[in-house]
């Protein structure tokens, strides 16, 4: 796992009108939405599959986990392919803001913030916080579980935005 310190950029996305990051060095692409195949047995959070350029992977609902229930993913909407140590997911997002450089002067680094939590920092912007979430850490031990029961295809080393 990357240390904040070696985080250069993030991307940073919108969720119900709230802004979240996740490291780019994490992120293989940004698509629009595509249909997502459903799966049964899935933890809540996993709202199904699409295939990505051949290679079947998992679908993400960022929404649900942090609380935002009863999102319906429309056509202006963003998956997010990101690439983990094991495996490759889209996280579902209604849209991409952009990407963002990192500095001393934007990010709160602090122990009592990272400790026991899935985040890496907060950005500090003019107008708002910004959570920059550590996705190997983001997911819980169910959705960890899931993930890798199933013979998902494992990430690929190219990147693309």
């Amino acid at each position: 796992m990357k240390q904040l310190n070696t985080i250069d950029q993030v991307v940073i996305f919108s969720l119900n009108k709230q802004r979240f990051a996740i490291p780019l060095n994490m992120v293989k692409q940004i698509i629009r939405a595509v249909e997502v195949t459903s799966v049964p047995n899935t933890p809540q959070t996993i709202c199904g599959v699409i295939n990505y350029h051949g290679s079947v992977i998992p679908v993400y609902d960022f929404h649900q986990r942090i609380g935002i229930s009863g999102v319906i993913t429309k056509p202006g909407n963003r998956f997010i392919i990101t690439s983990m140590s094991d495996f490759m997911i889209a996280l579902r997002v209604d849209d991409i803001e952009g990407i963002k450089q990192l500095n001393n002067d934007n990010l709160t680094i602090s122990e009592s913030i990272q400790n026991g939590l899935d985040i890496y920092g907060v950005i500090k912007t003019i107008d708002r916080l910004i959570i920059v979430y550590n996705l190997e850490a983001f997911l819980n031990s169910e959705e960890l579980n899931f993930l890798m029961q199933n013979e998902f295809d494992p990430p690929c080393n190219s990147m693309k935005i």
